[in-house]
């Protein structure tokens, strides 16, 4: 058996969150394109990624426009409500073992960091992780284990990574993916420093 047929063995889904309004960037950074992201956008690169490791995958937006014929397109909440709500609703009706959160402004996960995010999620067991940054700060991507579910659920106010850490989400370690992967692109000035990092 392969290592990726392995790790499939276990029920994953991928959800990939591009419903942001990228109010600073002052425009929709999910079609930012990169001579390093093969000329892709954003959104077809995170596409991309998941769809190497992974056959089962969602795409969580305010529409369908972007959504690869291979996802399934699941509708975000209200603007300005931020994932958490959208994130609870799949879960309500959410029968895998797992789902791999992922979010479309992060150029520098790709499939090689899914699927060792996904094969430590399996090495540690029934639990719920998340990537920590260098500031300590959690971050994406996640690995949302079915245990977490009913009590993510359940949870009130709208901040995602509050929720997570109340649910008792582990850390995922720096080994596995790394701090400098987790360039998260949120204005302009952080999209032109990635344009001009080297390959390295």
């Amino acid at each position: 058996m392969s290592e990726l047929q392995s790790v499939r063995h276990t029920t994953w889904g991928g959800l990939l969150l591009a419903g942001g309004r990228s109010r600073r960037m002052h425009a929709d950074k999910s079609q930012l394109r990169s001579d390093k992201l093969a000329s892709a956008s954003l959104v077809e690169h995170a596409c991309q990624q998941l769809r190497i490791v992974n056959d089962n995958n969602f795409f969580l937006a305010q529409s369908s426009t972007d959504c690869p014929d291979d996802f399934r397109f699941v509708a975000d909440g209200a603007v300005a409500s931020g994932p958490l709500r959208a994130v609870q609703q799949f879960c309500t009706d959410c029968d895998l073992d797992y789902l791999l959160l992922t979010a479309v402004d992060m150029p520098k996960i790709n499939a090689s960091q899914l699927m060792a995010l996904m094969r430590y999620a399996q090495s540690v067991g029934s639990t719920s992780l998340v990537c920590e940054n260098e500031s300590s700060q959690m971050g994406f991507p996640v690995a949302l284990h079915r245990s977490s579910f009913v009590a993510l659920s359940a949870i009130e106010h709208a901040s995602l990574f509050k929720a997570l850490e109340e649910v008792g989400v582990g850390k995922v370690p720096h080994a596995v993916i790394s701090t400098d992967q987790q360039l998260n692109i949120n204005t302009p000035q952080q999209w032109l420093q990635y344009c001009e990092m080297s390959n390295d």
